[in-house]
């Protein structure tokens, strides 16, 4: 057997804790994973661990403004729509949208094994360039250019130092960017959820042409490093998306599942996967990437069952917004200081206050990016 019940249990287990509280990246799952599933067990444990926490992570994002890394901040529009009572039909759609851009993507996986090799031999030497381009047309149209850009250059120099100065550094940076500041933005006076709209056939409709075009998004994102964000990859896309919303949302919906399908095949063709838990599987021949597709395919199922029935119960539910936000304010430090030691802690309240100072200087927190993008930059650049 492939992977036992037991096995299989932990892995939906540790799927729901990673999607559903804010700070428990899937990376961090994985990594405590590697130490409790046998090597014969893990590329099927850590698939469908993924396809779990990838699903589930939009709730927090859409009902808690509370994105925790890199992904998830692409959904703060979501926030905005549940605040507009329309969170579940958001979920409703989002749901939707993933599980067409699973079928589309996993069909044309076969030609991008072929399509990854050539593109990225011939872009390779020109990545620091392509990225420092995409930098640039962040800020194209900006109204608040000079923030954007002060903000831009501190979060990667923050990066650049976390990078080298930290064991966890993506925990500590998107920690600190992302989750703790959405605590301070959705700390108010409401100390109970908002009534929500109920999704019905006339409000869930998606869009083809928009999850065409974020399944094309993921593949963009799977061959350059640094701008994985769909955040990023949406600015690029925009014009194409009619300042909807919703459609902004299936879009980013797509990509998250798509970038994730196509990141097995980097793995096995350019030996570079551009999702922290597959580059912990070693894929590395076919036969490993079609096992690891079938888990995260079943990964998938689960959390999409799993939102439904969140859906269904959200309206019923009764708690306290504000204890909410206070116990994953304190879960958070307490975790970060757990894992990465008391300078870790010093980083995190660094990156926590520049996410705070995105929100107060009404800069675009997709500009905090560039704490990844930056390093990149140096990196491809001048090697160091």
């Amino acid at each position: 057997m492939i992977i036992s019940i037991i096995q299989l249990i932990i892995s939906i287990f540790l799927g729901i804790i990673s999607g559903l509280i804010p700070g428990i990246h899937s990376n961090l799952i994985s990594s405590i994973m590697l130490g409790i599933i046998p090597s014969n067990s893990l590329i099927p444990a850590l698939s469908i661990m993924l396809g779990v926490a990838s699903i589930l992570a939009f709730y927090p994002s859409v009902f808690f403004g509370m994105p925790d890394d890199p992904t998830m901040i692409s959904m703060l529009p979501g926030y905005n729509l549940y605040l507009k009572g329309k969170g579940l039909i958001t979920l409703k759609i989002i749901n939707q949208a993933i599980l067409f851009s699973l079928i589309i993507s996993i069909l044309i996986l076969p030609l991008t094994t072929v399509v990854y090799p050539l593109l990225y031999a011939k872009i390779e030497q020109f990545i620091g360039i392509i990225l420092i381009l995409a930098m640039l047309r962040l800020f194209w149209g900006e109204k608040r250019l000079l923030p954007a850009i002060i903000i831009s250059i501190m979060a990667g120099a923050l990066g650049y130092f976390t990078f080298n100065n930290s064991s966890q550094p993506l925990l500590v940076l998107f920690t600190g960017l992302f989750a703790m500041s959405s605590i301070y933005i959705s700390w108010d006076n409401r100390s109970h959820p908002i009534k929500q709209q109920h999704p019905d056939e006339s409000n869930t409709e998606i869009h083809i042409g928009t999850n065409i075009l974020g399944i094309f998004g993921g593949f963009i994102a799977d061959l350059l490093p640094g701008i994985a964000s769909p955040a990023q990859v949406a600015i690029i896309f925009s014009p194409f998306l009619n300042g909807k919303p919703i459609r902004y949302i299936e879009f980013i919906s797509s990509m998250v599942v798509s970038h994730i399908v196509f990141a097995y095949s980097t793995s096995m063709t350019i030996g570079k996967a551009r999702v922290g838990v597959i580059s912990m599987m070693s894929v590395i021949t076919y036969e490993n990437v079609l096992m690891g597709l079938a888990f995260f395919s079943i990964g998938i199922a689960i959390g999409v069952l799993i939102l439904e029935f969140l859906i269904k119960i959200t309206d019923r539910m009764n708690f306290n917004m504000n204890q909410f936000n206070l116990g994953v304010g304190v879960f958070l430090p307490i975790l970060i200081f757990y894992m990465t030691g008391s300078y870790g802690l010093f980083l995190f309240a660094c990156a926590s206050a520049l996410g705070v100072g995105a929100i107060l200087l009404k800069v675009k927190r997709v500009y905090l990016m560039n704490a990844l993008v930056l390093p990149l930059v140096i990196y491809y650049l001048f090697g160091g």
